[in-house]
């Protein structure tokens, strides 16, 4: 039987946690335990996840960071917490995943050997794939997957002591996309996408109609940038970058009232992203973050 640790980080998202942890208990094969790792949250119900489940069937350990080092910093605490396993796999996804409850058991019927990174398929609430977290037509039992996001990904243990951590100073976004890369390039990792195996992405209904330019998109342009100078420094990747800036920049002004008033913060948004991407200025910046806008 597959041997497998699960792992969640979570921040100020108490009520999709627990559904995350119990989709979690819930499956036909249990993890050995899971790991919580908590950037922070400010909500005081987090204090008592401990006690909550002290007597579960699964051992739960809360590791609690001192500061909200954003979903990257969070995934680099989860990996280093999961290099320490003697578990075959760690099961890794965000506080916003509720897992079907055969998931594990759909992707243990498919041993392909050990350079495999297996993922399940995700869904919205309206039982839609989501092509956005894996960019391909899910068709019969198994499908070839040329990059993953972290949710719902099966990864061998060894993959992280070969491959290394997630760059934790990307602070949110593009830090899955980059590991992907590496697996690929440095741990000749394959991507297997299981289709029987489902997990529902509880991030709520897609934005319609007017909405504010937030402090995430400047991690997102700077991020993604940087990804490229490291593994796609070439004129194909600089190509992706120029249409990113130019669709980024194109959106704000094309579809002004979509961005409610916020066009200059957002085009600061962009500029500063792209500059510090290319320079590979990384960490917080204290002009786009939590709150901020």
């Amino acid at each position: 039987m597959i041997s497998y640790i699960a792992g969640i980080v979570t921040y100020n998202r108490y009520d999709k946690l627990l559904s995350a942890i119990e989709s979690l208990l819930n499956q036909t094969i249990l993890p050995k335990y899971i790991i919580v790792i908590d950037n922070a949250s400010t909500d005081v119900r987090y204090s008592n996840l401990k006690e909550q489940y002290y007597n579960s069937k699964v051992p739960i350990i809360i590791k609690r960071q001192e500061s909200n080092l954003g979903g990257s910093g969070g995934f680099t605490q989860l990996f280093k917490e999961a290099k320490k396993s003697k578990s075959e796999f760690l099961l890794l996804s965000d506080d916003d995943i509720v897992y079907h409850q055969d998931y594990v058991e759909q992707i243990s019927k498919h041993d392909l050997g050990k350079k495999h990174v297996y993922v399940g398929r995700a869904i919205d609430n309206k039982g839609m794939t989501l092509a956005l977290h894996y960019p391909v037509k899910f068709q019969g039992e198994l499908s070839k997957i040329k990059t993953i996001t972290f949710l719902g990904v099966l990864l061998p243990v060894i993959a992280i002591r070969e491959v290394g951590l997630p760059i934790a100073d990307f602070f949110i976004w593009e830090d899955d996309r980059e590991y992907a890369q590496r697996l690929e390039k440095k741990g000749n990792y394959k991507f297997v996408g299981v289709n029987k195996a489902v997990v529902f992405h509880n991030s709520g209904l897609a934005n319609i109609g007017p909405v504010k330019s937030d402090w995430k998109t400047y991690y997102g342009i700077r991020n993604f940038i940087y990804r490229v100078k490291l593994h796609e420094n070439n004129i194909f990747g600089w190509n992706r970058v120029f249409w990113k800036l130019a669709k980024s920049i194109g959106v704000t002004f094309i579809l002004p009232k979509r961005y409610n008033g916020n066009i200059k913060y957002r085009i600061g948004q962009i500029f500063n992203g792209a500059v510090d991407g290319m320079h590979g200025k990384l960490g917080i910046n204290k002009k786009y973050f939590p709150g901020k806008r």
